[in-house]
C-alpha cells in the first residue's frame, strides 16, 4: 500500500513538473512570437517609408499637372491632274533645337504676334530629319513647290492643322517637307521636319501637305 501512494505521487510530481515545464516553452514561445511580431511590423513600417519616398522621388509621370507635350505629324497625298491618288503617307516630325527655343519665347519670353509656324516647305534631300536643322537642305525653289504659307485650322482642343495645297508646274520630286514660322528665302526659322514618301510629280498633278500639331 505504500508503495502505491509513493508510486502515486510520484507520477502527480512528475506531471506537475512536465506542466511547468511545458507553461515555460510556451511562454518562451510566445515571447518569441511577440518579438517576431514587432519585428515585421518594423519592416513593414520600414518598407511603406521606402516606397513613399521613391513615388515622391521616381514616379512622376508624363501627363501629370504641370506637364506637356508638342506632337507633330505631316500627312502627304500626290494626286494626278484628274484627283487620282497616287500615294499616301504620314509620319512623326522632328522638332528643331530652334524650335523649342521659338516655343519658349513665344510662350514665356517675347511673342512675336506675326512670327506663326505655318509656312511649308518641301525638299527632296533623302537625309533623316535631324532637331540640329534650321532649314531643311536644298529646299525647292522651283515647279511652283516654293515655300508658302498654310491655311490654319483648329481641330480641337490643342490641336491644329496647317494646310497648303501645292499644284505642279513642271517635273519635280520631293520627299521632305518642313514647317517654318516665316517665308521664302528665310533661314533659322523651321519648327520641325519630316519626310514623306517620295514623289515624282508632273505638270498638273497636287501635292496636299497637312502638319499637325497636338499639345498633350
Amino acid at each position: 500500500m505504500e508503495i502505491r501512494k509513493h508510486l502515486f505521487s510520484l507520477v502527480i510530481a512528475t506531471l506537475l513538473l512536465s506542466n511547468i515545464l511545458l507553461t515555460g516553452v510556451s511562454i518562451a514561445n510566445q515571447a518569441s512570437i511577440v518579438d517576431n511580431q514587432a519585428l515585421i511590423a518594423g519592416h513593414v513600417d520600414s518598407l511603406t517609408e521606402y516606397i513613399s519616398n521613391m513615388g515622391e522621388e521616381y514616379y512622376t509621370e508624363t501627363g501629370q499637372t504641370g506637364e506637356f507635350s508638342f506632337n507633330f505629324h505631316v500627312e502627304a497625298i500626290h494626286r494626278d491632274p484628274d484627283g487620282v491618288m497616287l500615294s499616301y503617307s504620314e509620319h512623326a516630325g522632328v522638332l528643331t533645337t530652334i524650335g523649342k527655343n521659338w516655343i519658349e519665347d513665344q510662350l514665356g519670353d517675347s511673342p512675336n504676334a506675326t512670327s506663326v509656324a505655318q509656312y511649308i516647305s518641301l525638299s527632296n534631300n533623302a537625309g533623316a530629319p535631324s532637331a540640329a536643322w534650321t532649314v531643311i537642305p536644298e529646299e525647292i525653289a522651283a515647279n511652283n513647290l516654293t515655300r508658302r504659307q498654310g491655311a490654319y485650322a483648329s481641330t480641337g482642343d490643342g490641336v491644329w492643322t496647317v494646310t497648303e495645297i501645292f499644284t505642279f508646274s513642271g517635273t519635280q520630286s520631293a520627299q521632305l517637307v518642313g514647317v517654318n514660322w516665316d517665308g521664302v528665302g528665310s533661314d533659322n526659322c523651321l519648327l520641325f521636319s519630316d519626310q514623306m514618301t517620295a514623289v515624282s510629280g508632273e505638270s498638273g498633278d497636287t501635292l496636299t501637305i497637312t502638319a499637325t500639331v497636338t499639345v498633350t
